[in-house]
């Protein structure tokens, strides 16, 4: 991506684009929504020396632009599961992780596969007040962030807190050891508020 130009996203008549500023269309998405999300993903690591990719994310869909090329078709990862928000996602080593309606998503970095690592953490509202909150207060509290090889993933419960109140872990070395495609919550060790 060119740093003398800026990527911008819009849609006009049901479809939605990512294009420069100036008017110019990179890409086109085939499904109407917005983009919750927009994730340079790849190279990670200290030898890293960029992200290659562009992953995409609509609340029930995501995409991936290879090579960060509008020249390159934009590949389907899923037409049924997207991402909640801009701060639900997170890379480790080749791991895409992110939040999607149901719940704590792992994408391994290639094909169409997408796991579901846990139903427990919700990205819905179901409380009535402070003393009765038992989801989140909203897509946009829900953020994502790596670091020790631990996923640490923050929500905010309590709507009269300025500030995320409640921390959920997961373990990315237990995982990587444990993953089996055939039953991926097994090998998911999330702890946090009434997990464990």
């Amino acid at each position: 991506v060119s740093q003398s130009r800026y990527l911008v996203c819009g849609g006009r008549g049901g479809s939605v684009a990512l294009g420069w500023l100036d008017g110019s269309t990179i890409v086109s998405l085939p499904k109407d929504g917005d983009i919750t999300t927009l994730f340079p993903i790849g190279e990670t690591g200290e030898g890293a020396v960029r992200a290659n990719h562009l992953f995409i994310g609509q609340p029930d869909s995501c995409y991936l632009l290879p090579e960060t090329n509008p020249a390159l078709p934009v590949q389907i990862i899923s037409s049924n599961v997207g991402v909640v928000g801009a701060r639900s996602i997170a890379q480790w080593k080749n791991w895409l992780f992110f939040q999607g309606r149901q719940g704590v998503y792992l994408w391994p970095g290639t094909g169409q596969n997408l796991y579901l690592l846990s139903d427990k953490i919700s990205p819905v509202f179901n409380g009535g007040g402070s003393q009765n909150l038992a989801g989140n207060s909203g897509n946009d509290n829900i953020q994502y962030e790596v670091y020790d090889n631990t996923l640490w993933i923050t929500v905010k419960s309590d709507s009269s807190l300025n500030y995320p109140n409640k921390v959920y872990t997961l373990d990315l070395i237990f995982l990587e050891r444990n993953f089996n495609p055939l039953s991926p919550g097994l090998g998911a060790r999330i702890t946090g508020p009434a997990i464990s």
